[in-house]
């Protein structure tokens, strides 16, 4: 609504958020994927490790896998959320896939819509890695980049508003499975969140009355 007060078409409007979100996971997605294939890696070239199965794969890496079949699993058996797959993702899929080919079209575009992407990834990266030293704790950088992503990634997915449970499922799993203690995993996953999606809606609230006042949403 608000692209459309500022003089965008209506089809332009939609397909801009469309083509944020679309970007967002790709993103999500891309990075998980080559965090998990760069910890794999390292892991096959160590001799030994604490935080490693007996196939050389660390501990994290199989606790992410295993969190994001049970998502697949939740997505195709479960009716609802099948049926919000079917009925909105598909469509809106097909739209931004339609968008991003425009977009790649033109190169700078390209890297400002992906580029942006991935450094908000790697700021709530950050945002995570100061939590935990808030108590004691740290983790590398990548880790922190693929836990953060994973996180977002599957509560993204799933039909809950703002991905509120599944998000902080998601990073106690991924701190916990990456040999964060639970007390420490639990804390600085409600410190991260409070400051990154509980506490915005309180002056996001503000922002959207100054915004109706101006006409423009």
């Amino acid at each position: 609504r608000f692209f459309q007060r500022r003089g965008l078409a209506p089809a332009v409007a939609v397909s801009s958020g469309l083509l944020n979100s679309a970007a967002g996971f790709i993103v999500q997605a891309t990075l998980v994927i080559t965090g998990v294939l760069l910890g794999a890696a390292t892991a096959s070239t160590s001799s030994s490790g604490s935080g490693s199965s007996g196939g050389g794969v660390p501990d994290w890496v199989l606790a992410l896998g295993a969190a994001a079949g049970l998502a697949v699993v939740l997505a195709v058996a479960v009716p609802r959320f099948r049926a919000r797959i079917r009925t909105v993702v598909a469509s809106q899929l097909k739209a931004a896939v339609s968008n991003i080919r425009g977009i790649l079209a033109t190169p700078l575009k390209a890297v400002q819509l992906f580029g942006g992407q991935i450094v908000s990834q790697v700021v709530f990266a950050m945002v995570l890695g100061a939590a935990l030293h808030a108590y004691g704790e740290s983790l590398p950088l990548m880790q922190l980049i693929v836990i953060n992503s994973f996180a977002s990634f599957i509560g993204g997915a799933m039909p809950v508003p703002g991905g509120m449970g599944v998000v902080e499922t998601g990073l106690i799993a991924g701190f916990t499975a990456a040999g964060i203690p639970q007390a420490e995993a639990t804390a600085a996953t409600f410190t991260a969140r409070m400051f990154t999606a509980y506490l915005p809606p309180i002056w996001g609230w503000f922002a959207l009355q100054g915004l109706r006042r101006r006409d423009y949403v």
